[in-house]
């Protein structure tokens, strides 16, 4: 099974399974482990998360669906550090 590691990669295949001008963005580690921070790290290990910008819908680096209809975050997500 193929992997992605980046957004034109993701944005290619899928362009040659039909998909017209499909838009994806990676979803950063900081927005994972806000929304899903009881499963984040298991998410990672099959490399980036991209999410289509038309469904929401979250796509890990093989192609498989994760989640659908999760819209980006509106503010920036702040993790405070441990001291």
């Amino acid at each position: 099974m193929k992997k992605y590691k980046t957004v034109d990669e993701i944005r290619t295949a899928f362009i040659k399974k039909g998909w017209e001008n499909p838009i994806f963005e990676e979803v950063t580690e900081e927005e994972l482990k806000e929304r899903f921070s009881c499963s984040y790290e298991k998410i990672l290990k099959n490399g980036p998360v991209f999410r289509m910008k038309a469904t929401g819908n979250l796509f890990g680096g093989t192609g498989e669906v994760i989640a659908y209809n999760i819209k980006a975050l509106e503010t920036p997500i702040s993790i405070p550090s441990n001291r």
